[in-house]
């Protein structure tokens, strides 16, 4: 969540140069289908088609809507999904979410 003296707020998906994480506000049509398939595509080398679908670093805070991020970084992968349920501009936004999937570096896993 950012934004500050009175410009529009965002989420940014992000935050350092590792990071190639897209956001995507799914008011644009995005189906459940689609969803699932995110987990396949590499968000640096997939950039074009994930355009495509509406994905971006950034994307406008509306109330009520519902957003996908599909984060990749030093080897962990994954997807989650947020509804907007209070936005006050330039001070909080509350959110409700489901991750979908959540991918671990094999060297990060633990053996049993």
């Amino acid at each position: 969540f950012n934004g500050a003296c009175r410009s529009e707020n965002y989420f940014e998906s992000s935050t350092h140069g590792g990071n190639y994480s897209v956001v995507a506000d799914l008011s644009n049509g995005l189906s459940g289908d689609q969803l699932v398939s995110l987990m396949k595509l590499d968000a640096q080398r997939d950039a074009e088609l994930l355009k495509k679908m509406g994905f971006k670093h950034e994307t406008p805070v509306k109330l009520g809507h519902s957003y996908a991020v599909l984060l990749q970084k030093e080897g962990v992968k994954g997807l989650f999904v947020f509804t907007v349920t209070r936005f006050v501009p330039d001070q909080r936004v509350e959110i409700k979410y489901r991750v979908i999937e959540y991918q671990l570096p094999e060297e990060a896993r633990v053996q049993r």
